[in-house]
């Protein structure tokens, strides 16, 4: 209540009730993996939502990637996010220092987690998409084995058609002496 004599208008609210408090809480508590789970979570109920492209809070959720690899709950929660920020359209209009990092951060999801399908299947979700196979600088080599691993490792319809179509992309762009590895 503005008229209460203690009203603060400065007081910011960190949860994950509302867009606006969970970018507060993934700027203010990077350390705390299972309060950015959360979080990353929550801000994945609203990315359907956003109609627009969403870079600032892409770069909210890669630290929490960066910050902890081995959290499974945070990989798995990231990855569905970074997914439907970067799907379709959206990816156009993202630079591509941006999507390096996410396909970085991904690739590692990847190699931490090589069994759990559903992050997996949301890494390949990202992967399978021209704007990041053609115009994006990334460790090509490197994400056509973790995509042939996965495909590898999983006997899912859509995953093996995702992981042929990022392969074709990426083969015809390495070069013979990574392949020859």
């Amino acid at each position: 209540n503005p008229r209460n004599p203690e009203y603060n208008p400065n007081l910011q609210i960190a949860g994950t009730a509302t867009e606006e408090q969970i970018i507060l809480a993934l700027k203010r508590y990077q350390d705390r993996p299972l309060y950015v789970q959360k979080c990353l979570y929550n801000l994945f109920r609203l990315t359907p939502t956003f109609m627009d492209t969403r870079v600032d809070i892409i770069k909210l959720v890669l630290p929490g990637m960066r910050q902890h690899p081995e959290a499974f709950g945070v990989q798995m929660a990231a990855t569905a996010c970074l997914y439907n920020l970067t799907k379709g359209d959206l990816a156009t209009r993202i630079h591509p220092s941006v999507l390096a990092q996410v396909v970085e951060l991904s690739l590692i999801a990847m190699e931490n987690f090589p069994n759990h399908y559903q992050l997996q299947k949301n890494t390949l979700l990202t992967l399978c998409s021209d704007r990041i196979l053609q115009d994006v600088p990334i460790q090509k080599y490197r994400c056509a084995r973790l995509v042939l691993d996965s495909l590898c490792a999983f006997e899912d319809p859509s995953m093996n058609r995702m992981s042929v179509a990022i392969c074709s992309i990426l083969a015809a762009k390495i070069s013979t002496s990574e392949t020859s590895q």
